[in-house]
Parts: structure tokens; sequence; C-alpha cells
């Protein structure tokens, strides 16, 4: 009955560790769908040089937020892999 006990005692242990994996891998694939909905979006405005005011000013704040999202991530790898 101890080691039953026991047994689940470690169970519920492990489960932790688990669950922090999963809710990171969780946020990193929502940050990589947004980052390709943001290259998505940049893609149906064009890179033509004849576009108007609007949709440059579009592109270059998509551009920015993509970048944002980049950096976003490289932080999340960098924060993950310096934890023990």
């Amino acid at each position: 009955m101890d080691l039953l006990e026991e047994a689940f005692r470690n169970s519920e242990k492990a489960e932790i560790p688990f669950r922090i994996h999963a809710r990171n891998l969780y946020e990193i694939q929502a940050l990589l769908k947004e980052i390709g909905g943001v290259r998505a979006e940049i893609d149906k405005i064009g890179n033509s040089i004849f576009i108007s005011d609007d949709k440059l000013s579009m592109r270059n704040s998509l551009k920015q937020k993509l970048k944002n999202l980049l950096f976003q991530l490289e932080q999340m790898a960098q924060e993950k892999t310096q934890k023990p």
C-alpha cells in the first residue's frame, strides 16, 4: 500500500514538468502561427514600388510587427534554454 501511495505521489510530481513543457510548446506554436499570418498579410500587399501610401504604411507596420514577433520568439527560446 505504501509503495502504491509513493508511486502516485511521484507521478503527480512528474506531471508538473510535463504541463510546463506542454504550455511552452503551445505558446511557441501560437507565436509561429501568428508569424505565419503576418507574413501572409505582407505577401498579400505585395512588394511593388507602385503601391498606395496606405498600403505602404500597412506593409511597414506589418514588417515591424513581424520583427517584434521574431524577437519575442528568440527571447522565449533563450529563456527556455537557460532554465535548468
